[in-house]
């Protein structure tokens, strides 16, 4: 079915148009900058104390999420600098 689809005149110009690499490109872009934002901001409402009450927030927690911020900026990067 998806050949036929893919054969038919109609829908030639969403070839042209819309190009699979530049959308997998833009795709690992959005992705390489929001990885750590999301991060950032999840380590942050972790540590809100309005949110979730200071019982509930463990040292152990802090130093992992950190972990995780590190590792997610340091993949976040390599993925920009591989699309250069």
């Amino acid at each position: 079915v998806q050949k036929e689809f893919m054969k038919n005149n109609n829908f030639q110009w969403v070839k042209k148009i819309v190009c699979p690499i530049e959308i997998i490109k833009f795709a690992q872009f959005s992705n390489s900058l929001l990885l750590p934002i999301i991060a950032i901001i999840l380590l942050w409402l972790i540590n809100n104390k309005n949110i979730i009450s200071s019982e509930y927030n463990y040292r152990f927690q802090n130093v992992l999420g950190v972990f995780i911020v590190i590792i997610s900026i340091i993949l976040g990067s390599k993925g920009l600098i591989s699309l250069l």
